[in-house]
């Protein structure tokens, strides 16, 4: 009796050993997404937000002072490794479910890398932060490539837009929250902590992510669809030259990244340069043209005004939902001055 006994609880203890881990719920998913997303693009907000202070402090080798053009391009470099990034983490995220979990890790783990060590090593190289942002990309590639995936497998039927929207609707709160932050950001030193904030911020989101990485919602039917089917170097060339032509020829994906594109080469160039340009325009302190271009941001956005148009623009979920995407140009940029000018003036 005590032999069979024993048995049943191994018997038992085996099916429990293998039953898979429970899912996350939906929102919980959302909101661990949200909260990196808020966090990556604040660290765009911050960067504009401070980009005066590193004008006037970091210099190139030959300690030549920064143009206009080189601020620029640390707002901009990112793209690089977010390209060349992309479709690696892709195809690393097709080895099983736990890999989409793992290679979001990944990424935020060089993310947080990149912006530690502009507080550690940078100094006043300008190179040096180049290289920074340029690694910011490579660890944002994983993450904002991926996590909509696993939303849109995660969201409750009938709610996938609305979840996905909240989701993109992070990015403009977060770039403005960086905005907010710096307003009283008094040098370049004080920006590096800010920066290593950030890091540090981001590290238990990486644990929660590895420790998560089997309770994702990661549709089994689209790995094995989405398994590689070449395998070597050469194969795995192929298989990224085939996926590539796959996707060009699907035209409404390629107009709606050329329209996005549109949208974020202006939204781009005022989420770097904004805050410089309302300062110097306005004569005012950057801590009123960074808070000001912050909570300008935050404040004006607007819904779509009835279900039926959501269900319409759900491809342009992300865009309608946005603080920015959702403001209405003449009118922004008219609220905008008024406001700035107003506290440009006490």
């Amino acid at each position: 009796m005590m032999h069979h006994s024993s048995m049943t609880s191994h018997s038992t203890a085996g099916s429990d050993a293998s039953e898979p881990p429970r899912r996350l719920s939906p929102r919980t998913q959302l909101l661990f997404f949200i909260g990196c997303e808020l966090l990556v693009y604040m660290d765009r907000g911050v960067l504009a937000g401070i980009l005066p202070h590193i004008k006037e402090s970091v210099h190139k080798g030959d300690s030549t002072p920064l143009s206009s053009a080189a601020a620029g391009w640390l707002g901009s470099v990112f793209m690089f490794g977010y390209t060349i990034a992309s479709p690696i983490f892709a195809r690393l995220s097709r080895r099983g479910p736990c890999w989409t979990a793992r290679s979001i890790a990944i990424g935020l783990v060089v993310w947080t890398a990149a912006c530690a060590s502009t507080y550690f090593f940078v100094g006043t190289s300008y190179d040096l932060l180049l290289l920074c942002r340029l690694l910011t990309g490579v660890g944002e590639a994983a993450f904002c490539a991926l996590a909509p995936v696993v939303i849109d497998d995660a969201s409750p039927s009938g709610r996938k837009s609305s979840y996905l929207g909240l989701f993109f609707m992070a990015i403009y709160v977060g770039i403005a929250l960086g905005n907010i932050v710096t307003a009283g950001i008094p040098s370049w030193e004080a920006g590096k902590v800010i920066l290593l904030v950030e890091a540090c911020l981001m590290v238990p989101m990486i644990v929660l992510c590895l420790r998560w990485q089997w309770r994702f919602s990661t549709s089994p039917q689209r790995v094995i669809n989405e398994a590689p089917a070449y395998t070597g170097v050469s194969g795995t060339i192929m298989g990224f030259m085939s996926d590539v032509k796959q996707v060009l020829m699907s035209k409404s994906f390629v107009l709606i990244c050329l329209g996005f594109a549109a949208f974020n080469f202006v939204v781009g160039g005022l989420a770097v340069h904004g805050p410089t340009i309302l300062r110097e325009s306005l004569h005012a302190s950057q801590a009123v043209a960074t808070l000001g271009l912050g909570l300008a941001t935050v404040f004006t956005g607007r819904p779509p005004p009835s279900e039926r148009e959501r269900r319409s623009l759900a491809c342009t979920r992300g865009v309608r939902f946005s603080p920015v995407g959702s403001i209405d140009g003449c009118e922004c940029f008219r609220c905008l001055g008024n406001l700035l000018w107003w506290m440009a003036q006490r």
